[in-house]
C-alpha cells in the first residue's frame, strides 16, 4: 500500500543522485546491470522525468 513511499525513505541514499555529464541511454544502463549481475533476470525497470532520481531496476 505504501511501497513507493517506504522505498523512497529506505533507499533515499541510492535513489537520489547528482547528475554528472550526459545521461546514459537506457540500453547502456541495462547492459551495465547485466554485466554487474550476469545470473540475474531483468524483469522491468522504472524511469522518471526527475534528473535527480535514479532509474530503478
Amino acid at each position: 500500500m505504501y511501497k513507493t513511499e517506504l522505498e523512497a525513505l529506505i533507499y533515499q541514499d541510492i535513489m537520489n543522485v547528482t547528475a554528472q555529464g550526459a545521461p546514459l541511454s537506457y540500453t547502456a544502463q541495462v547492459d551495465a546491470v547485466k554485466e554487474a549481475y550476469p545470473d540475474a533476470t531483468l524483469l522491468s525497470f522504472m524511469i522518471t522525468d526527475n534528473k535527480q532520481t535514479a532509474t530503478e531496476f
